[in-house]
């Protein structure tokens, strides 16, 4: 790690000082579910969305989730679904998100990372996971920048999480604010609340979820 920096929740750096904005840098999830005893995988997602100055996603393609992993002109990338988290830290990051700032659109003014519960029911919430952080790295995969999921967000009433949000400065700066906003919306509200509509992305993106409805 080395160089790396803790923030505690509400907490802002700015990006752009540690990684360059036309280099790609990598946003990480990680966790452990230690405290579940259930038999079924406790999948944790890692999405992020690009929002506008209202707080909306005005393009779904810049809405990269599990089913859809690459925004266009390679702004985004996501690294794929891992369904159970990690052992230990040793064992690396679930999931990563690549980004690339200088690609987005110019309408894009912030990138929330949203950390949802898939098919939690009631017997999975985030107060069953443990060691739950994200990272930022350069584009050689060195850490920047960390923020870990603090006690008071392991409450049973939590399924979803804006864990932190990447706000535009100006045209090339970008800070990173650690958010931990835990709440009851699951993937599915959070499209709504970001403005986009349930259906339409389904359809587009994974058409085989409607298919098994």
């Amino acid at each position: 790690m080395g160089n790396d920096i803790r923030l505690k929740k509400g907490e802002r750096l700015k990006l752009t000082k540690l990684i360059s904005y036309k280099e790609a840098a990598y946003f990480a999830l990680s966790w452990n579910t230690n405290r579940y005893n259930g038999k079924r995988d406790f999948d944790l997602d890692l999405s992020l969305v690009c929002l506008d100055e209202y707080g909306i996603c005005r393009d779904d393609r810049y809405f990269i989730w599990y089913e859809h992993k690459n925004a266009p002109k390679g702004a985004l990338k996501h690294s794929g679904d891992n369904k159970v988290g990690i052992g230990s830290e040793s064992d690396g990051d679930a999931e990563v998100v690549e980004i690339i700032l200088s690609k987005l659109p110019d309408w894009a003014q912030s990138i929330a990372a949203l950390v949802t519960i898939y098919d939690h029911r009631t017997d999975q919430h985030f107060g069953l996971v443990d060691n739950a952080y994200v990272r930022i790295m350069d584009s050689e995969k060195n850490e920047k920048i960390r923020f870990s999921l603090s006690e008071e967000a392991h409450v049973s009433d939590n399924v979803g999480m804006v864990f932190g949000q990447l706000d535009r400065i100006n045209d090339d700066e970008w800070e990173f604010k650690a958010i931990e906003e835990g709440s009851n919306n699951d993937l599915e509200d959070f499209i709504e609340i970001y403005g986009m509509n349930l259906y339409d992305v389904v359809e587009k993106y994974a058409p085989h979820m409607l298919k098994n409805q």
